[in-house]
């Protein structure tokens, strides 16, 4: 666009981009401007392939995608928590009307992290009947 951003559509997928090709974050024209913003972007992502993979292996019509910011700001899908680190000592978790500063935040980030991490490694893509029938490891 004029800004030099990648354009995308409501779903985040870029715009023109043959397949299925998704930016978020900084790098695109769909309005952010802080960190909160890019990772409500990217769980739009994550939610949309995790649609399009589930729909390829099925014979339902193309899936609705989410779209960003509706889908996932007021159809109450948005995270509740917030988290803002300062250093490695400071950090600020915003959980609803809850405060948590200071290392107490730290401690809280880094298990967030843990738990994301985990969540990330778990295998949502189904097996592959090709490779399932043939032995090998889907």
């Amino acid at each position: 666009d004029a800004r030099g951003k990648i354009r995308v559509g409501p779903s985040m997928q870029v715009v023109g981009a043959a397949g299925n090709i998704f930016a978020v974050g900084d790098v695109c024209s769909a309005d952010g401007g802080s960190a909160y913003v890019s990772v409500l972007q990217a769980l739009t992502v994550a939610e949309n392939i995790k649609r399009l993979i589930m729909a390829a292996s099925s014979p339902a019509p193309t899936p609705r995608l989410q779209h960003f910011p509706t889908d996932v700001l007021y159809g109450g899908h948005a995270p509740f928590v917030q988290i803002t680190p300062f250093s490695s000592r400071d950090a600020l978790i915003i959980f609803g009307p809850v405060v948590i500063p200071g290392i107490l935040g730290v401690v809280m980030k880094k298990a967030t992290e843990m738990a994301v991490m985990f969540i990330a490694r778990t295998p949502v893509v189904p097996r592959c009947p090709t490779f399932a029938a043939s032995g090998e490891r889907g």
